[in-house]
C-alpha cells in the first residue's frame, strides 16, 4: 500500500489538507497488527538546476518524514530516498509516496 503527497513547484511544504491525509494514513497504519517500516520516496519534477532538483525531492521526503515522526511514528520505522526528476513513479512528478513494507 502506498500513500502520495503532491507539492507545488518549488515547494516542499504540506497543506492543511495534506496534513489531514497525513492523519488518516497515520491512524491507518497505527492500526495495523504487524510490523511494517515505511519507504518516503521524494520525486520532482525537471524545472530548475540539476542540484537544486534532487534537493527539492530531498526536502520533500524530509519534510514528510518530519510529520511522520510528530505523529509518533519512530524513525526507526523510516527510510528515505529522493529521485530528483529521474523517478517520480509516473504521473505528477511533485510528489512523495510512502510505501508501507509489512514483517509477518
Amino acid at each position: 500500500m502506498l500513500n502520495t503527497f503532491y507539492f507545488s513547484s518549488d515547494s516542499f511544504e504540506l497543506g492543511n489538507d495534506d496534513l489531514e491525509k497525513m492523519d488518516k494514513f497515520v491512524d491507518f497504519i497505527n492500526g495495523l497488527n504487524y510490523e511494517y517500516y515505511l519507504r518516503v520516496l521524494g520525486c520532482s519534477d525537471s524545472s530548475g538546476e540539476c542540484d537544486s532538483i534532487l534537493d527539492l525531492s530531498k526536502l520533500r521526503a524530509g519534510n514528510v518524514k518530519k510529520h511522520l515522526i510528530e505523529r509518533n511514528i519512530s524513525e526507526d520505522n523510516i527510510s528515505c530516498f529522493y529521485f530528483g526528476e529521474y523517478n517520480h513513479f509516473g504521473g505528477n512528478p511533485r510528489k512523495v509516496i510512502i510505501q508501507i513494507i509489512c514483517e509477518e
